[in-house]
């Protein structure tokens, strides 16, 4: 329950930088590790009340399981390209989510869709898609953004756009932002939203 339920939009863009900029695989898994583990410790801190040596352990063990995604879009990514790897990431993601909620040692706390709690007039769609479908808005907003300024300092450099585009024309920039990218992001945005508020009327 947050003001700052927007950020989530941009919120796993340090880790797709990470895994643009690191070159090790174990120097990039402490990255994510380290990144997951503050989330945890920040939103699960209460488990510790229970139990100290319990709560750390969830936590840690919670941290791990998150980052096995991240692996597997690295994986993905370097074997069979940048548009392969993003789907994989996704897809890897919702597999981790839907185990994590459906295993005896279930932890739904962290689950990407349920950060629209605080604003349900956003999310009416859920009684289709359930919070799956929040975790598939937030993951697909996220990429197309690094997607963004990825091409647009490309661009600046005089480079090439990003394989993952590779098939659409370039039609130009508004703002600075590439063409192929921005109606992307801006149908993302604009249509979950618009389904919403159809619904809920």
């Amino acid at each position: 329950m947050s003001p700052f339920t927007f950020l989530i939009f941009i919120a796993f863009i340090p880790f797709l930088w990470l895994e643009h900029q690191i070159k090790g695989n174990r120097r990039f898994f402490y990255a994510v590790f380290l990144g997951m583990l503050i989330w945890n410790a920040c939103c699960t801190w209460w488990v510790c009340l229970a139990s100290l040596p319990g709560g750390i352990v969830a936590m840690l063990f919670s941290s791990t399981v998150m980052s096995l995604p991240w692996l597997y879009f690295r994986r993905v990514k370097k074997r069979a390209g940048e548009k392969w790897g993003y789907t994989a990431l996704v897809a890897g993601w919702l597999s981790f989510e839907y185990i994590y909620l459906n295993i005896q040692l279930s932890w739904p706390w962290l689950t990407v869709g349920n950060v629209f709690s605080a604003h349900p007039n956003w999310v009416q769609w859920y009684e289709y898609t359930g919070s799956s479908g929040g975790s598939i808005w937030a993951l697909l907003v996220n990429v197309f953004v690094f997607i963004s300024i990825k091409q647009r300092r490309r661009q600046k450099a005089g480079t090439s756009s990003p394989a993952v585009f590779s098939h659409l024309p370039a039609v130009g920039k508004i703002r600075g932002l590439p063409i192929p990218a921005l109606p992307a992001l801006l149908l993302l945005l604009a249509v979950p939203f618009a389904c919403s508020y159809l619904i809920l009327s």
